[in-house]
């Protein structure tokens, strides 16, 4: 019973760990979109694409405003002021940037998630083994226990959601920025 007590807690402490790590890797990663792609549009109609681009740049390597940087360059690159044309370019450069990005970080949700599981079943194991609230032990497999719960559902919550960055993304700045780029005199060099 010891061993596997003993066990038990290790599971859970380790994976515990792991899941801090996955939330510091989340928390680099996470980005209100709708209020970003607000003040990327902001920008974008003020005529400041150049800032906006800063601005992506500014943001963490794996988010989908590294993407909208990239669609930017490629929209830079076009030299056109055809709006299919550059549609065709910002559009293709977005979602081949994005694209690596978003299975990167559904890795890491989903590694939270499997951490969180872990820390579960650890924690689990302790109760099963130890009694729930006939031994000492079980109370702290508890209390951990609740918290990976807890920890694992929010994971799984966030697993689309860069999904949903890009597709808004998609849907409401890139067309402004075809236009903005279409509606500008082209630089020549």
């Amino acid at each position: 019973m010891a061993d596997t007590t003993t066990l038990g807690y290790a599971v859970a402490v380790v994976s515990t760990v792991g899941e801090v790590v996955f939330l510091l890797l989340m928390s680099r990663r996470s980005i209100n979109h709708v209020v970003a792609n607000q003040q990327i549009s902001k920008l974008i109609q003020a005529e400041n694409i150049d800032r906006a681009r800063k601005l992506c740049l500014a943001s963490d390597s794996n988010t989908y405003l590294r993407s909208l940087a990239a669609a930017i360059d490629a929209g830079e690159a076009a030299r056109s002021n055809d709006r299919a044309a550059l549609n065709h370019a910002i559009g293709s450069a977005f979602d081949a940037d994005a694209k690596p990005r978003g299975a990167s970080y559904k890795r890491t949700m989903i590694g939270g998630l499997v951490a969180s599981i872990a820390a579960l079943a650890g924690c689990l194991t302790v109760v099963a083994v130890a009694g729930f609230g006939r031994h000492a032990a079980s109370g702290p497999a508890v209390g951990l226990g609740a918290v990976a719960l807890c920890v694992g559902i929010g994971f799984a919550m966030r697993i689309g959601k860069f999904d949903a960055a890009v597709a808004n993304t998609r849907h409401h700045v890139l067309p402004m920025l075809v236009e903005g780029f279409a509606t500008r005199p082209i630089r020549q060099g």
